[in-house]
């Protein structure tokens, strides 16, 4: 699979020097693969909800100058194949947050969570 994932990015994005493809996660529309140690490359799972990958790409440019929160930056967008969008942006660092990592949370850690939650909506709708 990684091989063919590797194929993919070279003739979509050929300016990019593949070294090294993983396997990162899945969801229900999205396949996920880590690129070179620090690029995140999504693609899609049949013909599922093909409009978040722009929904994702437009979020993502239009939130980079409105917050001071880090949040990925979009690297790669290609959606000349019909049906078969990829989208690529920088890892973050941390841990995906499930409900379950969020219940071992302290409570000051909920807190620090909570107000940047609140520092980034207050930032994205002031600026």
């Amino acid at each position: 699979m990684t091989q063919e994932i590797n194929k993919i990015l070279e003739e979509r994005f050929p300016h990019l020097k593949v070294n090294s493809v993983s396997f990162f996660g899945e969801g229900e529309t999205k396949s996920v693969f880590l690129v070179n140690g620090n690029i995140i490359f999504k693609f899609p799972k049949g013909n599922k909800d093909l409009k978040s990958f722009y929904k994702e790409k437009t979020a993502l440019l239009l939130l980079k100058n409105k917050t001071d929160i880090p949040i990925p930056q979009l690297l790669y967008y290609d959606d000349t194949i019909r049906d078969f969008p990829i989208i690529g942006q920088s890892l973050m660092p941390g841990i995906p947050l499930s409900e379950n990592a969020f219940n071992k949370f302290s409570p000051e850690e909920k807190s620090v969570f909570f107000k940047s939650i609140g520092t980034f909506v207050f930032q994205v709708q002031d600026r």
